[in-house]
């Protein structure tokens, strides 16, 4: 908890990509730990993952999971696409954690799913 970045740093996620990446998103412990939130989703976007929206409705395999009521919590642009650019997904991650904080104070936390989409260059 809180060390997410460390421990996918210490992976040679370009020779041995995992398709999917899938963690608990909280902010707080990131921050305790010693991580900033923010690069820990930037991290992954830059080694070629996007992430998907994966709630609990019925169609859970492309929607996003957030604890409590989500309607309105969730960004409505998932970085889906090969083609976003890093201020996209930048712009992207500090909604997430501003909407997540608003409503749920320092106990926000999400689960997030990443999938590997684009090869980054070595």
């Amino acid at each position: 908890e809180g060390f997410e970045l460390r421990a996918l740093k210490g992976l040679d996620l370009v020779q041995f990509p995992f398709q999917y990446i899938t963690f608990e998103f909280f902010p707080t412990l990131l921050k305790a730990g010693g991580t900033e939130p923010i690069e820990l989703l930037m991290y992954l976007w830059r080694q070629g993952y996007r992430y998907l929206d994966i709630s609990s409705s019925s169609a859970a395999k492309n929607k996003a999971e957030i604890e409590g009521d989500t309607a309105n919590l969730y960004p409505k642009i998932i970085m889906e696409g090969s083609d976003s650019s890093e201020k996209d997904v930048r712009t992207w991650a500090q909604n997430l954690i501003t909407k997540g904080y608003q409503n749920k104070k320092e106990n926000f936390h999400v689960n997030l799913l990443a999938q590997r989409r684009v090869v980054p260059q070595r």
